[in-house]
């Protein structure tokens, strides 16, 4: 299990990394290591999907992996989207999960719409504001191409700047 899920991990921050999302690859695996350490991110969690109907799901990923929990999500909606031709999982008690456009572009390597999303704490003060309160939110949108192979890639935080790309910056990726 562990070596699977390692594999996992490694893929989606090495994809960032390949990608040109330096604030959301290997840069990261500090941070990660110290969430582990600590206890934030459990190591043998207990992940359980409760549907909402046949094609939307809640998963609780029992502080697992955002990595692992993004994963896991996708691998249902994608398999409700076999069956029924659409599939959404929320998932509640994760953490950092790297990107969001690895799982979005899982579901259109599959010849689905891939949407993946996350609200992003608080990090980013309003105008006129005195703190943060708002989180960056990063989202991903890909749609196949089709026979044209010309698909559609999105990946964006909804701040002006998202703050992995901060970190990079002061070289606190990890951080």
């Amino acid at each position: 299990m562990y070596n699977k899920d390692a594999r996992l991990s490694a893929d989606v921050l090495i994809t960032a990394d390949l990608w040109g999302i330096r604030s959301h690859g290997i840069a990261r695996l500090p941070k990660f290591v110290d969430l582990f350490d600590s206890r934030v991110i459990k190591k043998n969690p207990n992940m359980t999907l409760k549907a909402g109907s046949h094609t939307t799901g809640i998963l609780d990923a029992d502080n697992a992996s955002g990595i692992l929990a993004a994963n896991q999500a996708m691998n249902e909606a994608l398999s409700m989207a076999e069956t029924h031709g659409t599939g959404f999982v929320a998932v509640c008690n994760s953490n950092h999960f790297a990107f969001p456009g690895y799982w979005a572009q899982k579901a259109a390597d599959q010849g689905f719409i891939g949407i993946c999303l996350s609200t992003g704490g608080y990090s980013v003060t309003p105008t006129f504001a005195m703190e943060p309160i708002l989180g960056t939110n990063p989202m991903s949108i890909a749609i196949p191409g089709g026979s044209a192979g010309q698909g559609f890639y999105m990946d964006m935080a909804t701040s002006v700047v998202a703050r992995g790309k901060i970190e990079t910056a002061l070289g606190v990726a990890g951080g």
